[in-house]
């Protein structure tokens, strides 16, 4: 994988996660969550 399909795998890319709270964390998940969007 190049480019913006291997960022996931980048350490950087979990900098900001660490310093999330679990709200904060499901709140991500909700807001990408198409099922989520869709009932909202």
């Amino acid at each position: 994988m190049t480019g913006e399909d291997s960022r996931w795998r980048s350490a950087d890319a979990y900098r900001r996660i660490e310093r999330l709270s679990p709200s904060d964390i499901a709140w991500e998940f909700l807001r990408r969550n198409p099922d989520y969007i869709r009932d909202y």
